[in-house]
């Protein structure tokens, strides 16, 4: 249908689109397959707010939800309804995927919040935050005086 013409976008009356329902369904080709077309939101959600990786978690298709994750898609919708779920539904292998999805959005956020500071200086706030020298001032405990020298 796709070589057709066919949106690979396009949702059914509950506003479903076809990438949700491969989601759902566990068809890791198709969902790749789809991925790789032009318009298709991996974030779409459905007419209840529904996203791919949401009907991924519930089904428990750990395999599409990689690869849902791997595109870049949204783990933390509705606040962590995913993992929640996972985690009611002993889906562990989604559970875990989720959780390590969500601590790397912790380190990327501590990283982008480091750059920051300091005007974005990322040496001086690494230096900083390792305790030692920023900027010429000496950071509490780096010189083993209780950082008076400044």
């Amino acid at each position: 249908m796709l070589q057709h013409g066919a949106d690979a976008s396009a949702a059914d009356d509950a506003g479903l689109t076809p990438l949700m329902v491969c989601a759902g369904l566990g068809h890791v080709e198709l969902v790749q397959l789809l991925l790789q077309q032009a318009g298709v939101d991996v974030d779409a959600k459905q007419a209840g707010g529904a996203t791919a990786v949401m009907l991924a978690v519930r089904f428990n298709k750990p395999e599409v939800l990689w690869v849902l994750l791997e595109a870049g898609a949204d783990h933390a919708t509705y606040n962590n309804w995913a993992l929640h779920t996972a985690q009611d539904n002993g889906s562990e292998q989604c559970e875990v995927m989720l959780l390590a999805a969500a601590e790397v959005d912790a380190r990327d956020a501590a990283a982008a919040a480091a750059v920051d500071v300091d005007g974005g200086n990322a040496k001086d706030t690494a230096a900083a935050s390792a305790g030692g020298d920023v900027g010429g001032a000496a950071v509490a405990g780096a010189d083993g005086n209780g950082g008076k020298e400044i």
